[in-house]
């Protein structure tokens, strides 16, 4: 007996493509390797000899507009990794959870189900989030070093904060933005030439209450 399985217009655009499927790879490879620097960042250490003795560490800090410490980095990528892994065991009982409920194991048993993930109606969100967060980790743990690199725009016009929001690792539309602004989700002003303003870091709490309400109704 063969099967047919409706597949509707939402459900082909959800598809993950070769692009996304490598990136989703090679952040997860790289949340194995950077969640442990946010371990080192929590437990700051004093030189014991030479010119920096009994002096503490200076601390870099991220470039991201958000303002957050590194035990909130910490707490919230491994509930993210926790949360798709659990994603999976749901869709596919026949997958056995990581035991313990560490990051890096998350992300490494996760890794190994890339291609399974795929497969999944959800695939596309767990990419983009997973994405977007190993960038955030990364950009605390070792943030970039670019002497003259731009600041994000903490204020800007609607087609400057979806390209800031984009070089996070967040996918939004100018089209969505502007629903929200209408809609009263996110504040707004209007510049004397008719410009519509807005905040990048209430976009970017948007986009998140927008995905954690998306994976709740998948759950």
């Amino acid at each position: 007996m063969v099967v047919v399985v409706e597949v509707s217009v939402e459900e082909r655009a959800s598809v993950m493509d070769d692009q996304l499927l490598s990136m989703l790879s090679r952040s997860l490879h790289r949340l194995e390797g950077d969640l442990p620097g946010l371990d080192d960042l929590l437990v700051p250490r004093q030189a014991c000899s030479g010119e920096n003795a009994g002096k503490p560490p200076a601390r870099r800090t991220s470039k991201v507009p958000l303002v957050v410490s590194v035990l909130d980095v910490k707490v919230e990528t491994e509930w993210l990794l926790r949360r798709w892994v659990m994603a999976l065991v749901r869709a596919d009982p026949g997958q056995a959870p990581v035991p313990g409920c560490g990051g890096v194991e998350d992300a490494a048993w996760l890794f190994s189900r890339v291609a399974l993930i795929a497969e999944m109606p959800w695939g596309v969100m767990c990419a983009e989030e997973i994405i977007a967060q190993a960038r955030f980790v990364s950009d605390v743990v070792m943030p970039p070093e670019e002497k003259d690199a731009p600041s994000p725009l903490e204020v800007g016009g609607v087609r400057e904060i979806v390209s800031w929001a984009h070089h996070f690792g967040v996918q939004v539309s100018r089209r969505t933005v502007y629903r929200w602004v209408d809609s009263g989700v996110i504040d707004s002003d209007v510049t004397p030439d008719g410009r519509v303003l807005v905040r990048l870091e209430d976009v970017l709490n948007a986009c998140r209450d927008q995905r954690n309400h998306n994976v709740a109704q998948v759950s």
